[in-house]
């Protein structure tokens, strides 16, 4: 927690309400507060807003906080990290009594020459915070640590200083211009928010590496990559309780096909084919190991949400079929919505094969709208008496409109009924599995005798 005048380094201070007695004297200062459920609960906040009307910080305070804030006291900028690391570094203590223990120990462990290193370096901040008044620390010496100054409350919006909005942006731009050029044409909406200024960067980096690429395929990847859905299954948490744990083959491979790895050396495929070392060939190839098994699963896991959204399914219905015969992968049993029952058909699609690669250069995520098309077109017949969802994916990832949509509608019939907002991003991840477990078999499948033609990737 912090006092400070606007434009001033700031004073550490222990509880707010000592200065009770002193509120005339305390009008002009902000508060400053961290994220601490103590400090925003509504009683805590209610006792702060008193006496800083309009003045404080916080996350629940009248102005939020600024990109990279300060972070001045010991505590933060040393204890807390070294503790985590010593604590949880060996064997994490599996109660509260041996963790409590754990960091007794750990802090009577501190050695005194690096307590007093601790107090030199936080003097040396303080110096510097006051040393470049007005404006942000140099990243060389605290990294990720800024000072509290009247610019960065400017910035924040807040009532207070209205005067230098722009100063800060002209200068963040000025530096961003010094590092990339041509960057004129790029201004946040909010540049109060850190991630706005980090997607300028990223995206001039994004364009550098796809203008560095020689091959379609490549580029084809790289942009596929940048959808939402593409690194789902990065994000599950590896666990063979709930499904969500690959096996190492599986993971290494998906691994390569999202870097553009070699996967294994050039052979010939079960269908006659040359197959690449990329694995491309056989994300494609018509008698393909990995198609069935992934069609089977996601068809499952989209059977099963559903099925917890207390909505009866039935997979692969008789009586229900499309315009060449076929039947669609699943139906509800009761109606979805507008007194219509749902139909889905699942497909996945390959982002690289040649028959998308043109049109997956050009937009990421185009392969499954084509996809998508073509399916609308042989259920056309169906659609006045059933909603019908094509569930295009492709096999770098991305998701067409329609499997987005119904993604959506599920996971918020989920969120209702569990009170859980991550339901989702659980989904994505399941399916994203899938889709990579599918390219997995895909490739091991193109040869019988493929063990040993892997490329060694590394664990």
């Amino acid at each position: 927690m912090q006092l400070f005048r606007p434009g001033s380094v700031g004073s550490k201070v222990g509880v707010v309400l000592e200065f009770t007695s002193q509120a005339a004297a305390l009008a002009e200062f902000v508060i400053s507060r961290d994220g601490a459920t103590s400090h925003t609960a509504r009683i805590s906040m209610d006792a702060v807003n008193a006496l800083f009307p309009g003045r404080v910080i916080s996350r629940k305070g009248d102005i939020a906080w600024p990109p990279r804030s300060p972070d001045l006291t010991v505590c933060d900028f040393f204890l807390w990290g070294d503790l985590r690391t010593k604590v949880f570094g060996g064997i994490p203590p599996r109660t509260i009594p041996a963790l409590i223990e754990c960091i007794r120990q750990e802090v009577g462990a501190i050695p005194a020459n690096m307590l007093r290193g601790v107090i030199k370096q936080f003097v040396a901040r303080v110096e510097e915070c006051v040393r470049f008044n007005e404006s942000h620390l140099a990243d060389n010496i605290a990294p990720g640590i800024k000072t509290v100054t009247k610019s960065n409350l400017s910035v924040l919006g807040s009532p207070i200083f209205l005067d230098s909005v722009d100063e800060i942006a002209t200068q963040k731009l000025e530096l961003l211009k010094t590092l990339f050029g041509r960057l004129e044409h790029f201004h946040p909406q909010n540049p109060a928010i850190q991630k706005a200024w980090d997607e300028i960067i990223a995206g001039q980096i994004l364009d550098s590496l796809i203008s560095s690429f020689t091959s379609d395929k490549d580029i084809a990847r790289i942009k596929a990559l940048q959808e939402k859905e593409s690194g789902s299954w990065l994000h599950a948490l590896p666990s063979s309780c709930v499904g969500t744990l690959m096996d190492g083959k599986s993971f290494q491979i998906a691994t390569a096909l999202r870097l553009g790895c070699k996967i294994c050396h050039v052979h010939q495929c079960i269908c006659g084919e040359t197959a690449d070392s990329f694995g491309h060939h056989a994300l494609s190839c018509a008698r393909s190991k990995g198609r069935l098994p992934r069609h089977s699963a996601i068809n499952n896991i989209i059977s099963r949400s559903l099925t917890s959204c207390d909505i009866p399914t039935l997979l692969e219905p008789s009586g229900i079929s499309r315009s060449d015969g076929k039947r669609p992968d699943g139906l509800t049993l009761i109606p979805w919505s507008k007194g219509k029952s749902l139909i889905w058909d699942f497909t996945c699609v390959d982002t690289s094969a040649l028959s998308h690669l043109k049109s997956s250069v050009n937009c990421a995520g185009s392969a499954a709208e084509s996809a998508y098309h073509a399916k609308r077109r042989k259920y056309e017949h169906l659609t006045s008496n059933y909603i019908f969802v094509a569930f295009a994916v492709e096999t770098f990832g991305p998701w067409c409109r329609d499997a987005k949509d119904l993604m959506t509608q599920i996971g918020t019939r989920l969120l209702s009924r569990t009170g859980d907002p991550r339901c989702i991003n659980f989904l994505r991840q399941r399916i994203g599995i899938a889709v990579q477990r599918g390219n997995a078999a895909s490739i091991l499948g193109s040869r019988r005798d493929l063990s040993h033609l892997m490329c060694s990737i590394p664990a």
